[in-house]
């Protein structure tokens, strides 16, 4: 749908370049847990996603059940209506095992300081900025260039 387009658009320019797409609902398909409804959703999200320059091999997609927890995590998933259902065609990781199976991010401690500004607030004098540090370091006393003005802070 359009907020899951519109979720996808945000992420990629966030910087998210590995995706997990949780199917949820999937107990209320007709039948329940249909491999059918689960390939669907798949190759209509999937052109979208490589669209938006996602790797097939950095996105996964997992069938889930947010409400009875069905394939969220390996917690006695047997006891789990719908479990041997999805079973019987699925074979991939839970949601938490494919969270947990993200590369993490290199990063770059070696290259200049660089923050993504993605708040500005100020209070008399004093400005403050909240940011996302995608490369490099800083230490208590550095100072700091602000491009692209080149004020020294």
């Amino acid at each position: 749908g359009g907020q899951t387009r519109e979720h996808i658009v945000l992420s990629r320019g966030l910087g998210v370049n590995q995706l997990v797409v949780a199917i949820n609902k999937l107990d209320a398909a007709e039948p329940p847990w249909s491999k059918d409804r689960f390939d669907h959703i798949k190759s209509t999200i999937l052109p979208f996603l490589l669209a938006n320059n996602f790797k097939p091999k950095q996105v996964r997609f997992v069938p889930v059940s947010g409400l009875t927890g069905v394939n969220v995590a390996k917690d006695c998933q047997e006891d789990k209506e719908g479990w041997k259902a999805l079973k019987s065609w699925y074979d991939g990781p839970t949601l938490i095992e494919a969270l947990d199976s993200f590369n993490p991010p290199k990063r770059e401690f070696e290259k200049p300081m660089r923050l993504i500004v993605t708040d500005v607030s100020s209070e008399g004098k004093n400005v403050t900025v909240r940011g996302r540090v995608v490369q490099g370091f800083i230490r208590a006393s550095d100072n700091v260039m602000v491009f692209p003005v080149g004020d020294e802070a």
